[in-house]
């Protein structure tokens, strides 16, 4: 049994030692750009968000470089990208903001628009999406 375990090992060892980069490494980050595409995402999201008048009040005092910095590293995090994320959790970052059902939605349609304005890919845009539906629970309502 353990020579057979073992055996199984290597070949699946082996297999990611040769397999192609791009197999290995296709995370969404990827897809998306890395890095720099996701800095533009985070910079037409927040230039939407400031400029919206539902979403506007809710970053009045908020600093937007350090937010802008945060927010990158929460979707670099997410969409499987090698930074690390420090930030609070999105209960505590949202709690008394009382952000409700709709709010939340807009909020996801401002990203939708940033994306879409920056011609990322629907099934990409579709990803994102996906990413932060099961965060509504954490967010609305606190």
């Amino acid at each position: 049994m353990k020579r057979t375990t073992l055996a199984v090992s290597a070949a699946a060892l082996a297999m990611l030692v040769w397999a192609p980069a791009a197999v290995l490494a296709d995370t969404l980050y990827e897809r998306l750009g890395g890095a720099p595409a996701l800095a533009a995402v985070v910079d037409a999201f927040v230039d939407n968000t400031t400029s919206d008048e539902v979403i506007a009040p809710f970053f009045a005092t908020t600093d937007m470089v350090a937010y802008k910095a945060t927010l990158a590293d929460f979707l670099c995090v997410a969409t499987g990208g090698p930074s690390t994320y420090h930030g609070r959790s999105m209960v505590d970052a949202h709690t008394r903001m009382n952000i409700t059902k709709e709010q939340f939605a807009h909020t996801v349609g401002l990203l939708i628009k940033a994306m879409q304005t920056l011609n990322v890919p629907q099934a990409q845009q579709d990803e994102v999406v996906a990413l932060l539906d099961p965060l509504e629970g954490d967010i609305v309502g606190r």
